[in-house]
C-alpha cells in the first residue's frame, strides 16, 4: 500500500522512562491481599464494592 509519513501521540504509563504495564503498576506490590482475586482471561459482567472488612 501507499507509504505515509507523520506521527501519532501514544498514551501509556511510564516509570523511570520505561513502559509500566498494568500488572506492575497496580498489582505487583499487593499479592497477598485477602480481598483481591485476580483471574487471567476473565470476562467481568459486574463489580460489587462493599465497606465490609470480610
Amino acid at each position: 500500500g501507499p507509504q505515509r509519513s507523520g506521527f501519532s501521540g501514544l498514551e501509556y504509563v511510564q516509570k523511570r522512562g520505561y513502559r509500566f504495564g498494568t500488572f506492575a503498576a497496580f498489582l505487583k506490590d499487593i499479592p497477598d491481599r485477602k480481598n483481591l482475586q485476580v483471574s487471567r482471561y476473565s470476562h467481568v459482567t459486574k463489580v460489587t464494592f462493599s465497606n465490609d472488612d470480610n
